[in-house]
């Protein structure tokens, strides 16, 4: 009877969710080490043997180091110990020393930061390295670290949270080829948002960055329409892509069939007319030559007895 009853347990053990793992071992650590802080101190329990017992000395001597030192080192017991005597997981400024991107590469501490509070959707200060407003769910993504990911969305991170530059954390997981990461992030966006409209101003926004593949992405499978255009200033994908001369993303665009003729709302300007105010020569080549094949390939114009017709093919 034993041995079948360990038997089951070892064949429901990998079904069990890596969650609910996470949360049963931080639970089990959380009441062993409360259990024993809060004791009377008369009882000298807080310098005692029995204090050992539960949470052994670090060989590397976190208690002195501090929160940011246990969790560089990935000692959980240790950030445990902090946390609970009262270190604020909001500490620091950058993100080199802000706690909850630190942990992003070890789930299990990521986890004990969360359930104690801190803020996810906090950013440091911009620096050299990084723009401003890039959150904790920025750098888990960029560094593909999936099961954070996971994490941080659950705990309420926000998935549409953008940085100075306009990049979210699909965009930035695309772009560093964390595939794994950025097909989730994406199926995150189609259950909780109104596909149309993110897609749209997804695409918008890579065709600005000159982010090629996230577009052929977006577009190849289906989730936005490459002619759609903005419903303030009629901007497309297209204008968006030539403003910034990335003749890359205009060629793949002309590839789908938009429209190289159409005019916006703002200035009543192509795409063609944005590439050359601003500059980018080979972006507006391109467009004249698809703009003449355009208007010869779409629009025949037969003459009758008396009336001109404009026959599309």
């Amino acid at each position: 009877m034993g041995a079948n009853s360990s038997k089951t347990e070892i064949e429901e053990e990998p079904k069990t969710s890596l969650k609910r793992r996470l949360t049963m071992n931080t639970n089990r650590t959380a009441t062993r080490i409360t259990s024993v802080l809060r004791r009377s101190s008369t009882k000298r329990v807080l310098t005692g043997p029995r204090l050992r017992q539960t949470i052994r000395p670090c060989v590397d001597a976190c208690e002195e180091q501090g929160l940011l030192s246990a969790i560089e080192k990935c000692h959980h017991a240790c950030v445990m110990k902090h946390l609970i005597g009262g270190d604020s997981p909001d500490v620091g400024t950058t993100k080199d020393d802000m706690p909850v991107i630190l942990a992003s590469k070890n789930p299990e501490i990521l986890e004990l930061l969360l359930e104690f509070g801190c803020d996810i959707n906090r950013t440091p200060k911009a620096d050299t390295s990084i723009p401003s407003k890039r959150t904790p769910l920025h750098f888990a993504a960029e560094y593909g670290y999936l099961t954070s990911v996971k994490l941080l969305i659950h705990y309420g991170a926000n998935v549409d949270a953008h940085d100075a530059n306009n990049i979210t954390p699909l965009m930035l997981a695309w772009d560093k080829s964390q595939d794994h990461v950025a097909e989730y992030l994406l199926s995150v966006y189609l259950r909780d948002k109104k596909a149309g409209s993110w897609g749209h101003h997804a695409l918008m926004q890579s065709c600005q960055n000159g982010q090629l593949d996230f577009v052929q992405m977006l577009i190849v499978k289906g989730h936005v329409n490459p002619n759609a255009h903005d419903q303030y200033d009629g901007s497309t994908p297209l204008i968006a892509a030539a403003k910034f001369g990335h003749i890359e993303i205009v060629r793949f665009l002309l590839t789908r069939n938009v429209d190289a003729t159409y005019r916006d709302k703002l200035r009543n300007f192509t795409a063609g007319d944005y590439a050359s105010v601003n500059g980018h020569r080979e972006c507006w080549l391109v467009l004249q030559e698809a703009s003449e094949d355009l208007k010869e390939d779409i629009i025949v114009v037969v003459q009758t007895t008396n009336t001109p017709q404009e026959i599309v093919k």
